[in-house]
């Protein structure tokens, strides 16, 4: 295996990829800290866990972290590095040291552990501070809040383009036609359900991601419509704010504009996984089956979802198409939907 600190052409790739070094990746910060602290010698291990000389027990090396998080703030002085590139960089160093004691036989420390050290949640915050000042300077933050949103033209947008399949990949060009390249369909109907059912249900990305078969059935409601009708039940039991994993159950009811439904979308998912890309079609009287297998898959493998990065980057190109400025990108859905429903509510001492 090549050596982080002379891998040459990794480095070269990323100068050319990263021009200015505030937008750099946290790899090629790192080699930065340590040609300026002259560690480049000094192997990755030591930097990162040491040895007790009492009691012989690996832990943390807490001074690598606090110096390179004061060589972070330096270039975010000079460099105008924003907050989030710093908790990237965080986050990768809680990578490496955790597979640094994992290979000692050491457990391994939490997340959020590096911000724990002194100096460090002290550089962080300033950094935050420096972010907000200059937010406030510029009235991007004014911007955000005042723009924040969608209004009912631009969903109307945004699903018209999914359904026409014309959200742009990331990649700009495709060499051989000099057209645009377009997110492959099944990702563009994977955004398309989750944008619908998010605003619908008020559901958190990660309920949608982690769904598979068996969350679903359906009950016949009396109090919905003249004489009752059928409901579409989802069952989850994660969220970043259920920590005791209690199930939750959310209801769908078909939209009347199919081209806002979300289970019209949900209903698409399943024809081109089943029609166009000949996925085996279910046996549901196999409960295993409908055990594993997920609403949302991977174009190249049907047991893993797509990953956040994938989906957060097909979120923000559809946002930017339809002129949508929004804090919040896989949670937006779900934010404008308790939107409207406040909006919707009638107050207390409102007249009818």
């Amino acid at each position: 295996a090549q050596d982080v600190y002379t891998c040459a052409p990794i480095m070269q790739h990323m100068m050319s990829a990263h021009g200015h070094p505030s937008s750099c990746k946290p790899l090629h910060r790192w080699n930065i800290f340590l040609t300026e602290a002259k560690w480049q010698h000094r192997s990755e291990e030591d930097l990162f866990v040491q040895e007790d000389a009492k009691t012989g027990e690996w832990t943390p090396n807490a001074n690598t972290f606090v110096r390179f998080a004061f060589n972070l703030y330096d270039h975010h002085v000079e460099d105008h590095m924003h907050h989030a590139q710093f908790k990237r960089a965080l986050a990768w160093m809680w990578n490496k040291l955790n597979v640094h004691l994992t290979h000692k036989g050491v457990r391994q420390v939490p997340e959020g552990y590096i911000l724990t050290l002194p100096g460090v949640r002290a550089v962080a915050e300033d950094i935050a501070e420096n972010d907000r000042r200059r937010g406030m300077l510029s009235r991007e933050d004014i911007q955000a809040h005042v723009d924040t949103g969608i209004t009912a033209q631009q969903m109307l947008s945004m699903c018209y383009t999914l359904w026409q399949r014309e959200l742009p990949a990331e990649t700009s060009r495709n060499h051989t036609t000099d057209r645009p390249r377009m997110c492959h369909d099944l990702y563009q109907l994977t955004v398309l359900y989750e944008l619908r059912a998010t605003h619908q249900t008020q559901q958190r990305h990660n309920d949608v991601s982690l769904e598979v078969f068996c969350h679903n059935f359906i009950r016949d409601r009396e109090e919905i419509g003249p004489r009752g009708m059928p409901v579409y039940c989802q069952l989850s039991q994660g969220g970043k704010t259920n920590k005791n994993h209690n199930y939750h159950y959310s209801v769908l009811i078909p939209h009347k504009n199919p081209i806002l439904c979300a289970l019209f979308a949900k209903g698409a998912l399943f024809l081109y996984r089943y029609i166009v890309m000949g996925e085996h079609v279910p046996d549901w009287r196999n409960k295993e089956y409908l055990f594993v297998t997920r609403t949302l898959r991977q174009v190249k493998d049907a047991s893993k979802t797509p990953s956040y990065k994938t989906l957060n980057s097909a979120f923000s190109r559809l946002y930017k198409k339809a002129g949508i400025l929004c804090q919040k990108v896989l949670h937006q859905g779900r934010r404008q939907g308790q939107q409207e429903l406040a909006d919707a509510t009638p107050r207390h001492g409102d007249r009818p």
